[in-house]
């Protein structure tokens, strides 16, 4: 039996003058189910935005995983995640830029080789 990872780590945040904690709770996101018939697995490096009011929006791909389906869906978890703890400057909510990586993992299976580019 297989066992099915996507985890999310919050790495940075911010804008000048602005402080926000990392959220604390990984979030789990669907694993695409082509990618995981193809054995697809690995890291996806993404930069969203976070409202005043905690909503994600602008996500990008800052580092692909090397799968483009895995790569869509780092930004498609993050989009469709709770709310996020917006960042503060002199106590009041503000817009914040983030960044996050996603590991895409299949537990008891290789990691296939990424095609070139």
């Amino acid at each position: 039996m297989l066992r099915i990872l996507a985890s999310l780590l919050v790495l940075m945040t911010m804008t000048a003058g602005a402080s926000a904690a990392p959220d604390a709770a990984a979030t789990t996101g669907s694993y695409p189910i082509a990618s995981l018939r193809a054995g697809e697995s690995g890291v996806v490096e993404v930069a969203f935005a976070v409202d005043a009011e905690g909503r994600a929006g602008d996500c990008t791909v800052v580092t692909s995983s090397g799968f483009p389906r895995l790569d869509h869906d780092a930004c498609k978890t993050i989009l469709a995640g709770s709310a996020y703890k917006p960042a503060s400057v002199d106590g009041k909510p503000v817009a914040s830029r983030r960044r996050a990586k996603l590991r895409f993992a299949i537990d008891d299976a290789p990691a296939p080789t990424p095609p070139p580019n």
